[in-house]
């Protein structure tokens, strides 16, 4: 492989290592600041158990090293963007209490809303014991998916 292609890549990576690490500040209702340590999300698959016969090699590598390295980036980006998210949500949630809105003067307009919401959901796990695919196959269907996963 192109020496630069995989350097594009291992820079990609230790980019999104970086971003997975990274801590941020977490301001509380009481106007505090906590910092939150991330804990890197990697998945890593052994390369032994790879069919070599189910390879494919890139006809165009250098795009198929880009595509992956702004992949690698994006989805990075994205774990450390929800977490902020999360955390931003219960600071607010925390603010709101167990009213529906938040304004941030009296009498203005809200700029939030926490509705407290019913909804009914399915109980999955229950579901599957309690009407094993074995006893009740009709209950099931097979579903084929294709998930793209960032090796390593």
């Amino acid at each position: 492989m192109n020496e630069d292609i995989r350097q594009m890549i291992d820079n990609a990576k230790e980019a999104a290592l970086k971003a997975d690490r990274h801590s941020f500040e977490k301001l509380e209702s009481d106007g505090t600041t906590t910092i939150v340590n991330r804990v890197p999300k990697r998945v890593v698959v052994d390369k032994a158990e790879i069919d070599p016969s189910n390879v494919t090699v890139a006809k165009d590598a250098e795009l198929a090293a880009m595509l992956v390295a702004q992949l690698i980036e994006i989805r990075a980006q994205k774990r450390l963007l929800d977490d902020k998210d999360s955390a931003i949500k219960t600071v607010l949630q925390d603010i709101i209490g167990e009213l529906e809105y938040l304004s941030i003067e009296d009498g203005g307009a809200p700029l939030v809303s926490m509705k407290h919401e019913s909804s009914v959901r399915l109980n999955t796990a229950m579901v599957r014991e309690t009407l094993s695919i074995d006893e009740h196959p009709e209950c099931y269907s097979q579903v084929t998916s294709r998930p793209l996963r960032l090796m390593g």
